[in-house]
């Protein structure tokens, strides 16, 4: 098989595999993020300056911060 279609495979492969399994985590970690407390958010924040790159918590503060934007001005400025 060629060189060029046998990766072009894999990576198809890879997609359709990986793909939904990273929209399942992300999905379930913006679920875990918006039944956060705000003591939970308070450490998240704190722990977000320490390590402005972490997608894992930045990700769980987005879910909360859209849950709580159509109640609280500080959440959607928040967000």
């Amino acid at each position: 098989m060629n060189k060029r279609l046998s990766t072009a495979i894999t990576i198809i492969v890879l997609a359709c595999v990986c793909v939904p399994a990273f929209a399942s985590s992300v999905h379930e970690l913006t679920m875990k993020g918006s039944r956060m407390k705000a003591e939970e958010v308070e450490l998240l924040e704190q722990q977000i300056s320490k390590s402005p790159d972490d997608v894992i918590l930045r990700t769980k503060l987005l879910g909360y911060y859209f849950r709580k934007q159509y109640r609280e001005q500080s959440a959607r400025k928040a967000k």
